[in-house]
């Protein structure tokens, strides 16, 4: 089974790093090293990496590959004259005017660059431009949503947001975007635009943020940001009831959702209806530092809230179903997860990382302590009870199936690992995926899902699909987020479809988290 499982790679980033990294599903052994909207006359070219548009030449429009759902298009724009005014946009075939434009990047009369937010032009800063100067964007559309976001890149390689969630215009609410267009309006003047494309695949839909996620039946789900907001989403994923609340989540049997939080040292659960109706609010006092690892509820009802703050003792809060607090539970580790009401704990001393699963009142059920020392990032329990974990390792480890060796090449450590345990503890596989860290792991009954990242600088990130033997499927999830970026927490339901965060960096350093829905 070990020499089965340690040649795995993950099967995202293919495109323009085809010549940095492996190809996508490849085994690697981690061992070895705008103003007026009159109609005008468009011409079409051939789709081209450069295309210039010049005042009264109309619009200049290049077919690019349809995106139904997310569609990123990474820019660079030179204009030779200030005030020109003249855009960049997306649409759903070859525009007719302005109208016809779903997104638009405007290098306006005025000096400034903004872009259209449904009726009007804004942006989020103040950016002046200049004759001569070259300036670098991206812009993260989604169709099914009809938002997009707009950075722009700085000298240092890295960016800044021009605009966050803008919506299409409101002549374009259009369900795919397949055409790249320039226009200059003004008297005088031309503008450059050299550009690349990365369509999404196998998408659902986005979100921008980073966001915790409980997925429901039929492919809905309920996902918060955290701080400020909890939404219940469709399929389609359009919001069908939300509450001003952020936190990490558990959803009970009936449907009802908990929602916990810590700001300061009070703890904050509150319950609402499968509607998102209210139901009840618990507080309680926690040590200071405190954060929320963790929550689950059982079937009474109870919700249990682990907590952690860096000192090695974790805090298990409970709260009951009508909402009265119970008594907490106190047990030693760096931090946990649940099944159902049972904590697994884990902690690493260095020279050892151990793994206790408990029952609900703290009596040990099983533990393992495995030799070596490593960081986990991520644990996941399946529909089986199976443990899946995932991290980094910090020095030679034997989870059960031999030793797992550090690795270190010219682009930095290598040691990103997946294990899976049985319901009882027992070793299952371990696996080293040939890439820096894993930051998320899910499981259902066929497949584990691990997020991972390479490379210290740039990172890339990585959804890679075991079976329940360790084995690499050919599933291949395509977020559509530009090369660059660190794969983070994700989600699976029963049928397989992901909820995975993800940053995308650009031009190659600034993170832009968002949430990608994808189906295999």
């Amino acid at each position: 089974m070990r020499d089965k499982v340690r040649v795995m790679q993950g099967v995202l980033a293919c495109g323009a790093i085809a010549a940095l990294v492996p190809a996508c599903g490849e085994l690697v052994d981690p061992s070895a090293e705008p103003a007026t909207q009159r109609a005008e006359q468009a011409v079409i070219q051939p789709r081209s990496t450069c295309t210039t548009a010049t005042a009264g030449g109309g619009f200049v429009s290049i077919a690019i590959p349809d995106a139904t759902v997310l569609d990123v298009v990474d820019f660079t724009v030179t204009v030779d004259t200030v005030g020109l005014d003249a855009v960049v946009a997306l649409s759903a075939g070859v525009p007719i005017n302005f109208n016809s434009l779903a997104t638009a990047v405007r290098f306006n009369a005025a000096g400034n660059i903004d872009v259209r937010n449904g009726a009007a032009y804004q942006a989020d800063f103040v950016q002046p431009y200049t004759a001569g100067a070259s300036f670098s964007f991206r812009t993260i559309a989604d169709a099914t949503s009809h938002t997009y976001s707009t950075l722009l890149a700085n000298a240092s390689n890295g960016a800044s947001e021009l605009a966050r969630q803008y919506g299409f215009r409101t002549t374009a609410l259009v369900n795919h975007l397949d055409h790249l267009s320039a226009e200059v309006d003004g008297a005088s003047g031309s503008m450059t635009v050299c550009f690349t494309v990365t369509p999404s695949s196998n998408a659902a839909y986005s979100r921008e943020g980073t966001y915790s996620v409980v997925p429901l039946a039929s492919n809905t789900a309920v996902i918060s940001d955290g701080v400020t907001s909890t939404q219940k989403l469709s399929a389609t994923g359009k919001t069908t009831a939300s509450v001003a609340r952020g936190g990490e989540l558990a959803v009970d049997a009936a449907g009802n959702v908990a929602i916990a939080s810590v700001a300061g040292t009070t703890l904050t659960v509150s319950s609402v209806t499968s509607a998102f109706a209210a139901r009840w609010t618990a507080t309680q006092s926690v040590a200071d530092g405190s954060r929320v690892a963790a929550v689950s509820t059982d079937a009474a009802g109870t919700t249990r809230v682990g907590l952690v703050n860096g000192s090695g003792t974790i805090t298990v809060a409970s709260v009951s179903s009508t909402g009265a607090v119970g008594a907490a539970l106190a047990l030693a580790g760096d931090s946990l997860r649940f099944d159902g009401d049972q904590p697994i704990v884990w902690a690493n001393t260095g020279t050892t990382l151990g793994i206790t699963k408990y029952t609900a009142t703290g009596g040990v059920v099983w533990a393992d302590a495995f030799p070596g020392s490593a960081s986990i990032e991520s644990m996941a329990v399946d529909p089986a009870h199976n443990v899946v974990f995932g991290g980094e390792l910090l020095a030679p480890t034997d989870f059960g199936g031999g030793v797992l060796q550090t690795h270190t090449t010219e682009n930095g450590p290598v040691n990103a690992f997946v294990v899976r345990l049985s319901a009882a503890g027992a070793f299952g596989f371990a696996a080293q995926l040939g890439t820096r860290e894993v930051r998320g792991v899910a499981a259902n009954a066929s497949a584990i899902l691990v997020s991972h990242t390479s490379q210290a600088s740039p990172r890339f990130p990585r959804l890679t699909v075991l079976d329940a033997a360790g084995s690499a499927l050919s599933t291949t999830f395509g977020a559509g987020l530009g090369d660059f970026g660190q794969g983070l927490r994700v989600a699976v339901n029963s049928t397989g479809r992901a909820w995975w965060n993800v940053q995308s960096d650009f031009p190659v350093r600034t993170p832009f988290p968002f949430l990608v829905v994808l189906t295999p």
